[in-house]
């Protein structure tokens, strides 16, 4: 429906006398309200461009424009003199008068916009702009008023779907060469906030004194039920020592808040502790006791009975090293004796290779423009690689075999004609790439892997 900002009873009496003294040249204080006319006199500076302003406020929230009608009285000895342009509070400038009526005296505006402020926000300053052109002549602006149609601003979210963890929010775009219209934008309060593990973020919405507020950010624990997971893993059960099933599978949530099935093994706390005897001869330490086997007893392989001893409770920090009967290296006895287990041997236990077959090749000969990339991951816990070539031809200085740990940083590089050969490097996160680039020039016979091996 069609609104309107105050009635108007009549314009045509805007000016009861064009040209006589003050008392004949004015509003129509009866056609207009004071909240819609500007009756201050203002004199216009002489040939001045810069000329005055005259600002009123219409107080119409949430309303846009369908039309406005503008009337202005200017008391001037040379009309040709004059321009006057309205602007909005959105920023669009419209011409009223451009100095046209050439030598005739005083000037009243009266005109009407369908088009021009349709659709802009109606609530603001709509101020007159009132300027001298020419030397001699002079006046001032007697006084100046305004109506603004309006209808209720449209709900420009309404067709305006946003996706998970957004809301709709009407804003203001900043334009270059013209003011520009409202646009619906959908927010994201959730993109830069990082929760904590097992929460997720979600939009809240909260309750403002004066004003409806917009959604707000917030952590909330994460809560999965069985429908969430999915239907559960096959798995196969674990037999705890006492005889109980200790597998255990549930709904929960990861770290990103993603929702899944975790399988965990939980067992009673043991009522005994390790075996210590021999063939024949069932003996258990206590569960605060470790089966401990002098060094040349060989950990008990050779059927060799122990004697249960106390676990340390506090153990020195000097590093003397010692094989473990688990093969782990430990700082001293007493911190393989804590952990539960005898002593191997003294110092530390020596390094163990897993070989992993292996195929890279790049053909025989390679291409111009060739790009060949494969990443191996070792299956435990491992720092150092050893990669065997058995082949390695490349254009030297151009065509290159780059090697990368898992975050992408470069390890080492190698070109030329290297021949079989083997190599080492320390690879942090128990996987490496291998990376092949040619240029666009000369081939070789390129490169071949068949094997690597992984140091434990």
């Amino acid at each position: 429906m069609l609104r309107y900002s105050l009635p108007i009873l009549g314009l045509t009496g805007l000016i009861a006398a064009c040209g006589a003294p003050d008392e004949g040249l004015q509003l129509d204080v009866d056609a207009l309200t004071v909240t819609e006319q500007d009756l201050t006199k203002v004199d216009i500076p002489d040939a001045d461009p810069e000329g005055i302003e005259r600002s009123i406020a219409m107080d119409l929230a949430d309303e846009v424009v369908t039309a406005v009608r503008v009337v202005a009285v200017v008391e001037h000895s040379y009309r040709g003199d004059l321009r006057l342009v309205l602007r909005s509070p959105n920023g669009t400038e419209v011409v009223l008068h451009d100095r046209l009526g050439g030598n005739q005296v005083d000037l009243r505006v009266d005109t009407t916009f369908e088009t021009e402020f349709a659709g802009e926000p109606a609530s603001g300053d709509w101020t007159l702009h009132v300027s001298d052109h020419a030397s001699w002549d002079t006046g001032r602006l007697y006084g100046w008023a305004i109506r603004i149609f309006s209808q209720p601003a449209p709900d420009l979210c309404a067709a305006v779907r946003c996706g998970n963890n957004e809301y709709c929010e009407v804003q203001q775009p900043q334009c270059i060469r013209a003011p520009c219209p409202p646009i619906a934008v959908c927010v994201n309060p959730c993109a830069t906030v990082r929760c904590a593990a097992g929460t997720v973020c979600e939009l809240q919405q909260v309750e403002c004194v004066r004003a409806p507020c917009p959604p707000v950010a917030a952590c909330v624990p994460v809560t999965c039920t069985p429908d969430d997971c999915g239907p559960p893993p096959p798995v196969a059960p674990f037999t705890c020592d006492d005889g109980s099933i200790g597998t255990r599978v549930s709904c929960e949530a990861n770290e990103q808040g993603q929702c899944g099935w975790n399988v965990t093994v939980e067992c009673p706390d043991p009522v005994q502790g390790p075996f210590c005897g021999s063939r024949g001869n069932e003996v258990y330490c206590a569960v605060d006791e470790y089966c401990h086997h002098e060094v040349s007893q060989i950990c008990g392989w050779a059927d060799a009975q122990g004697s249960c001893q106390t676990k340390p409770e506090f153990c020195t920090e000097q590093y003397d090293p010692v094989c473990g009967c688990d093969s782990q290296t430990y700082s001293n006895d007493c911190f393989a004796h804590a952990a539960g287990v005898s002593v191997q041997h003294d110092g530390a236990c020596g390094t163990q290779w897993q070989t992993q077959a292996v195929r890279f090749d790049t053909g025989n000969p390679y291409e111009n423009d060739q790009s060949d990339s494969v990443t191996f991951r070792a299956g435990l816990n491992t720092q150092r690689v050893r990669i065997r070539f058995t082949r390695f031809n490349t254009e030297q200085g151009y065509d290159f075999v780059t090697l990368k740990d898992i975050d992408g940083n470069v390890l080492t590089r190698y070109d030329g004609n290297l021949g079989p050969f083997e190599t080492e490097v320390d690879v942090p996160g128990a996987a490496i790439t291998v990376e092949f680039t040619s240029d666009y020039s000369v081939t070789r016979s390129g490169v071949a892997i068949d094997q690597i091996e992984w140091a434990y």
